[in-house]
């Protein structure tokens, strides 16, 4: 057959790199040797020629070749020229949840796009049910026995006694008026717990008439509410059938979302699931965030190594356990299926095998196991309705007995209903860490995630997003009534589109209104935000949150203290605001004040280091102009092999985070409540891989729905598994709820677009190891450039310069003189901070040298503090270019 694209010929052999080399593979400060990429450059010319002349798997002879075109020899051994003459793709959406994908042969995934989305809960934070404070208004004579919060499921009430009332109704007051009018859905998750009773989600209004969704009487579902808003709805909650009955109800993730005319018609179309579906719940302003896909092929359990429970057994071989311990025990794998898929487990084994099914709020389906622990070589199984991941449980327990030795070899788990021969699990992903915003009422103006000619991912960024915290220059504006003050950013968001209205939320998630005045709490200044002249962002605040009395002024880093997280009080009365006399506290806010480093005496610089609810106001804004912004931190190689694909699209991945191992005991925790400088990023009940040194066999044991970890998941290393010289990564999802998208892509539908697809990701490869050598080079003879001194600041001796890697990474030298503590220079844009950068210097007075500190803003000036009379030094600044 002949092929359009000409082989990258290589002929120079060039020296294999060593193993770990091959493992971890290249980073950016390496400087590959010649031969090793001679050696990478003709192993795959040689690879590429090898299947352009052996095409075909001659031992399969079939005169047709498949539906799909896999390419087949005809009964005279010929190549069926038809599938070959060109690369066919087909186009394909990976929806999010979990899915079974068919592939004829191992073929790439291309990712084409992905479009952004944005949802704002109007309810805020306070729709996770996790404070039953927020439901402070309360209804009916059937008031409960309990009224309490479940650890991440939710609230119960629960009735001990019968004859107690027949109806019952707990609401959360809305911080935001709905627009008379507008379009709106509300949406709970219900469950009836035990007794013959029902519930619904409600809104009501001033003139307590309701809008009322489907009511709940068995299980866990979703009751949802679309309507047309009156403007007098003041309250969303939950109304109790309870019948004067004995019982309990569950319920959680309550969200109120404006939707547009279209949604909103076809919502009537939809069943509650679909609605429910359709608008999954989130915390306050969510985007599409760090989307990814993962596709598991040939074995969805993976070694014995990433097993829960492992620590004391016995490990001879990746697939090959014993348990020797005399007390019940087992090993065991959590995954992520949908419902109603069939499966089948095989392990050769002389204990039990045995599948749990677990629905989202981690509740064991059926109150039983749907493969009860069973002698039996193999099991098949079909999940339930309701099941969003199960657990296989490899264990010694038999009856009312705990075997004395039991072992277990080649465990499989395939969504086939027979067994099938043992293969190991083969596994890829694609990731990428990025926001996808859209119009949060209509989806219009999506950023897009794409994939460019060099094969890495980039963003076509329509929306700006900003964190409103204490690293922006804030400034007191004014107090307009009593109980409200409002504060400012000058020169804000210059490259916005100004024609349309910003969206923006508080620090509970709460949505900030963008109005004409200023003169109530939480509200945006319209017209400066309209304003072609005045590039102002102006944010109104009351003083119950800041803790600011209305015959106080703060002071510029006073205000930035509160976009930290904390709150000002008179220090002899905690509930008092300060209004001038008497010293003054700053308290945590969302924290509880009596907890350790929650409150303190000195002006706070940096946000409360204990556990907190509360979170940094946000912003986000339509740009003038979209621009095309790269992915800093991402994952390709998304592969769909032969047969069954187990794939999973989700988001809110954090990829290779660098963990803190701290001593607890005898292990090392990562993730750890109890060793909170282990603490990641994010919280988190799915830590998914450990690394060390950035390659596998990390030895760490990894546990989730644990309270030990911070959201429930942590890991941790023994002492003889521990290496003190070893740099440790994990990859992990967060806790906190994201939104997920489709993710548009194609795959080869035939052996030549299969070729073709490797040539292209081969090409890709070579190009971005040539980038990564260019870049090398630069860094070996940087362009250094010299900035234009302001205010009377001048050049001394070695004069100032700066230089920018290509990692984002600004170094800077030289020697200056100034006669203030001004604007000594200013930095170009692309070499600027995101936010305020405070990096300490010296400087040198009648030959003694003194420290001192350099800021670096936002707006790229360029301030230093103490100066010395006789010249400050720049020398071995360095700081991250995030503009």
């Amino acid at each position: 057959m002949s092929f359009k694209k000409p082989l990258p010929t290589w002929k120079a052999q060039g020296i294999q790199p060593p193993e770990h080399k091959l493992e971890e593979g290249w980073k950016a400060q390496d400087k590959p040797p010649a031969g090793w990429l001679n050696w990478q450059a003709n192993t795959t010319y040689e690879a590429l020629q090898e299947l352009q002349d052996n095409a075909v798997d001659h031992r399969d002879v079939t005169s047709e070749p498949s539906e799909s075109g896999v390419v087949r020899l005809n009964e005279a051994g010929k190549l069926n020229e038809a599938v070959l003459a060109d690369a066919e793709h087909k186009e394909i959406t990976l929806k999010p949840g979990v899915q079974i994908v068919e592939s004829d042969q191992d073929t790439p995934f291309n990712v084409g796009s992905i479009k952004g989305r944005t949802l704002i809960n109007l309810l805020g934070r306070a729709g996770a049910c996790e404070d039953a404070s927020a439901f402070s208004v309360k209804a009916g004579a059937a008031r409960p026995t309990w009224f309490e919060v479940q650890l991440g499921k939710g609230m119960l009430a629960t009735w001990e006694s019968a004859n107690m009332g027949s109806t019952y109704a707990c609401f959360a007051p809305l911080s935001t008026a709905l627009k008379a009018g507008a379009h709106y859905v509300a949406i709970a998750s219900v469950g009836i717990v035990r007794g013959d009773m029902s519930a619904w989600v409600v809104l009501r209004k001033e003139d307590a008439m309701d809008h009322n969704g489907n009511r709940i009487s068995v299980g866990m579902a979703a009751s949802t509410c679309a309507f047309v808003a009156t403007g007098t709805e003041k309250l969303i909650g939950i109304y109790f059938s309870v019948n004067n009955a004995v019982g309990a109800v569950n319920f959680d993730n309550i969200r109120l979302y404006e939707i547009s005319q279209t949604e909103y018609d076809a919502i009537a179309t939809m069943t509650s699931e679909q609605v429910a579906a359709k608008y999954p719940y989130v915390d306050s302003m969510t985007n599409v965030t760090n989307p990814y896909a993962i596709a598991t092929s040939g074995n969805l359990l993976p070694p014995f190594t990433e097993w829960a429970n492992n620590g004391n057994k016995k490990l001879h071989d990746l697939y090959e356990l014993e348990i020797t311990t005399p007390i019940p025990d087992d090993v065991n794998y959590y995954l992520r299926v949908a419902e109603e898929t069939t499966m089948t487990l095989s392990v050769e084994h002389t204990g039990l095998i045995g599948v749990n099914a677990w629905d989202a709020n981690n509740e064991l389906i059926g109150g039983q196991s749907i493969v009860r622990y069973t002698k039996s070589q193999q099991a098949s199984f079909t999940t339930p309705t309701g099941t969003t991941h199960i657990s296989v449980h490899l264990g010694n327990v038999d009856g009312n007995t705990s075997l004395p030795s039991c072992k277990f070899k080649k465990p499989i788990l395939t969504p086939t209903t027979t067994p099938q021969p043992f293969a190991p699990q083969s596994c890829s992903m694609w990731a990428a860490e990025c926001q996808l915003a859209a119009n949060p009422l209509d989806g219009s103006n999506a950023d897009v995630l794409f994939t460019g000619d060099d094969g890495l991912p980039y963003v076509l960024e329509k929306w700006k997003k900003v964190k409103l915290d204490g690293a922006l220059p804030w400034v007191y504006d004014a107090a307009p009534k009593a109980g409200v003050k409002t504060v400012k950013i000058a020169g804000f968001a210059i490259g916005r589109d100004n024609s349309k209205k910003p969206v923006s939320v508080k620090y509970n998630g709460e949505l900030l209104v963008v109005g004409g005045s200023s003169t109530g709490a939480d509200i945006i200044s319209e017209s400066f935000w309209h304003s072609t002249s005045n590039h102002a962002l102006i944010i109104s605040i009351s003083n119950t949150d800041s803790g600011w009395g209305d015959a106080y002024e703060p002071t510029a880093d006073e205000i930035k203290a509160y976009f930290l997280g904390w709150r000002m009080a008179l220090s002899s009365d905690w509930s008092a605001q300060y209004n001038g006399n008497g010293d003054r506290i700053w308290i945590a806010i969302g924290a509880d004040a009596l907890s350790s480093g929650a409150a303190t005496l000195t002006l706070p610089t940096a946000p409360p280091s204990v556990d907190s609810t509360w979170q940094p106001y946000r912003l986000q804004y339509l740009k003038t102009k979209p621009t095309v912004e790269p992915v800093r931190n991402y994952e390709t190689g998304l592969t769909l092999c032969e047969g069954s694909n187990v794939v999973e699209v989700g988001s809110g991945i954090v990829l290779r985070e660098k963990a803190n191992t701290v001593t607890l005991g005898l292990n090392y925790l990562i993730n750890h409540k109890d060793a909170p400088n282990s603490a990641l990023k994010y919280r988190t009940n799915d830590i998914m891989s450990a690394y060390r040194n950035n390659g596998r066999g990390s030895n760490a044991t990894i546990a989730t729905n644990n309270a030990a970890g911070l959201g429930g998941s942590f890991a941790f290393i023994t002492p003889q598994n521990f290496d003190p010289t070893a740099v440790y990564h994990v990859t992990y999802t967060m806790l906190d709820p994201t939104l997920s998208a489709p993710i548009n892509g194609n795959v080869a539908m035939n052996l030549r677009g299969v070729v073709s697809d490797l040539a292209q990701h081969t090409g890709d490869i070579e190009r971005r190891l040539s980038v990564v050598e260019n870049q090398k080079a630069d860094e070996e003879s940087p362009q250094w450039i010299a900035p234009t001194m302001l205010n009377g600041s001048a050049s001394h001796d070695a004069s100032p310069a700066m230089y920018k890697k290509w990692n984002g990474l600004v170094f800077l030298k030289g020697l200056f003189t100034t006669t203030s503590s001004t604007v000594i220079f200013k930095f170009p844009i692309g070499y600027r901070p995101n936010k305020s950068v405070i990096l300490n210097i010296f400087s040198v007075t009648s030959g003694n040298l003194t420290p001192s500190n350099l800021e670096i803003k936002p707006d790229g000036d360029v301030r230093v503090g103490f100066h010395g009379t006789d010249y400050s030094s720049l020398d071995g600044i360095i700081f991250e270019a995030e503009q």
